[in-house]
């Protein structure tokens, strides 16, 4: 608008004595600057005199020295600093598009970022740019408040690339390849996924898609997804898992991961389904044997599930998918009462990713908030789990000194009363070798016995060994049991005094009576 002396009057973000020069964005400037002798009468004003009134790229005007910032109240903020500057003090405006033309290293539409490491193709492709803000609170939760919390970017690097721009890749890492190079002897993760469901069904199941819906009014099949963790700790999510799904969804799911986080072919993966069971008999009346050792193998493998599932108990309304309520208190150990269970549990050994990694997680939120698996029984409601069969990668071997030249098989005890196992088929040489490679039991080397410099250990202060089948496969992963010299009792074939008893049950479900154990120790001692 043309006012009085012929002088514009511009409209918001256009400046000049034409009206024909266009404003930048401000943003928080990187470094603040002092613009010197504005008014050109030979003297640089304090900071808070103000210089430039009615300027449309400084409206509340400007000042000759480093600007001293106010707070709401008008009150000067002394040691204050990075006060908004037009492009952020790190571009150069155009004044014909009104755009900042940031300096190498500054992007953003005010420049009021410090570009991550290889700006505009930032984190070379294997990472995401963040704030530090974002990043502090990815490591372990930090809080970051400085000015930059918004402003200084940093690359969180994918999983096996490191470096300011994820340009380099890290090598591998985790297991010990002595250890893999082991026989019988490696342990990888076993994990059993289930998807379970409580209530009735009004009309039974004709097929395993039918056990969950999708929660919408136009009902089918509902989906879930795995969370798998790789050795690095990152996290990848699988695509979305039908309801009821068979194994080779549940392995083409984890195989179509990116980076070949799951090795192509590394997978076994065993199905139990079960139809209105009782939880602690889940899966007694339907036979299931592990898909590497069927019905009719050398050791054949029953799977058995025997659950007692706390949010079974609670209402509907209550737990995992469900919105909160009051909750209703349950004294569990004079509760006797079980609950009807349905649904699939998967038995997903990963055999191609050795060494200690984090528990997956089942996801069933896939639609935001809502849950993507709905029970399709009457007042059902969804549980999942995840635990392990008892058996977990591991980094070290704490348990690689093999006994040689002794092998042992496990028996029980006759007769009434208390049966414990007990370690059997030695001869006389091999329960004095024994002896030499369990050592101390007590941390006190001082009353070892014997040529063999070793504790007899007891119920306190007991060895712990692990139990290997002398033919068996690579990824077995053996059984840790714990032990003591009893001299009280002869049990064992041999007629020496003595018997090495265990103290924890042992029956697992492929094991046969006359199964050759190897048995491997460790320079660790047991602390209970």
């Amino acid at each position: 608008t043309c006012t009085a002396y012929d002088m514009c009057l511009c409209n918001r973000n256009w400046q000049a004595s034409d009206c024909s020069e266009r404003v930048c964005m401000f943003g928080l400037a990187h470094v603040d600057t002092p613009k010197g002798d504005l008014d050109m009468n030979g003297v640089i004003q304090p900071p808070n005199n103000v210089i430039i009134d009615n300027s449309y790229a400084y409206p509340f005007g400007t000042t000759e020295q480093f600007p001293q910032m106010q707070d709401s109240d008008l009150q000067d903020l002394t040691n204050s600093a990075h006060y908004y500057m037009e492009c952020s003090n790190k571009g150069k405006c155009d004044r014909t598009t009104g755009e900042c033309q940031c300096y190498d290293g500054y992007d953003g539409v005010a420049c009021q970022r410090a570009s991550c490491p290889g700006y505009p193709n930032s984190c070379s492709g294997h990472g995401v740019c963040k704030t530090i803000e974002q990043l502090a609170a990815a490591d372990n939760g930090n809080v970051y408040k400085l000015w930059d919390r918004q402003t200084t970017m940093g690359c969180q690097c994918d999983s096996g690339y490191s470096g300011a721009d994820c340009s380099q890749r890290e090598c591998k890492y985790g297991v010990d390849p002595l250890y893999l190079d082991d026989v019988s002897t490696v342990k990888a993760s076993i994990y059993d996924f289930a998807t379970l469901t409580t209530g009735l069904y009004t009309v039974d199941p004709a097929a395993d898609d039918e056990y969950f819906t999708n929660g919408e009014q136009q009902i089918s099949n509902g989906n879930w997804a795995i969370r798998f963790f790789d050795n690095h700790g990152e996290d990848w999510v699988t695509d979305p898992i039908p309801g009821g799904a068979t194994c080779d969804e549940v392995e083409t799911a984890l195989y179509n991961l990116p980076n070949k986080v799951i090795p192509s072919a590394s997978l076994s993966c065993t199905k139990v389904s079960v139809l209105e069971s009782i939880e602690n008999e889940f899966s007694e009346d339907v036979r299931t044997y592990d898909s590497d050792h069927p019905l009719g193998s050398s050791h054949p493998y029953q799977i058995i599930y025997r659950m007692a599932l706390w949010e079974a108990k609670t209402p509907n309304n209550e737990g995992e998918l469900s919105d909160s309520s009051a909750l209703q208190v349950y004294t569990g150990s004079n509760d006797t009462s079980t609950s009807v269970i349905s649904g699939f549990i998967y038995r997903v050994k990963f055999l191609g990713n050795p060494g200690k990694i984090r528990s997956p997680e089942i996801e069933v939120h896939l639609d935001g908030k809502r849950p993507s698996l709905v029970s399709a029984a009457t007042s059902g409601k969804v549980i999942t789990k995840v635990w392990t069969d008892g058996q977990q990668g591991e980094d070290v071997d704490h348990f690689a000194d093999h006994c040689d030249g002794v092998t042992a098989t496990i028996s029980r005890e006759v007769g009434t009363g208390i049966k414990t196992s007990f370690l059997n088929g030695m001869t006389t040489t091999e329960k004095n070798l024994l002896k030499k490679c369990l050592g101390d039991s007590d941390f006190d080397d001082t009353n070892n016995q014997d040529v063999y410099n070793w504790d007899k250990g007891s119920k306190m202060y007991p060895h712990i060994i692990k139990l290997v089948r002398t033919v068996t496969t690579q990824y077995d992963g053996g059984y840790f049991a714990v032990l003591w010299y009893d001299t009280s009792v002869q049990l064992d074939q041999t007629t020496t005094e003595g018997t090495f008893r265990l103290l924890n049950p042992f029956n697992p479900p492929d094991t046969f009576s006359t199964d050759n154990y190897d048995i491997y120790t460790t320079k660790g001692t047991l602390a209970l």
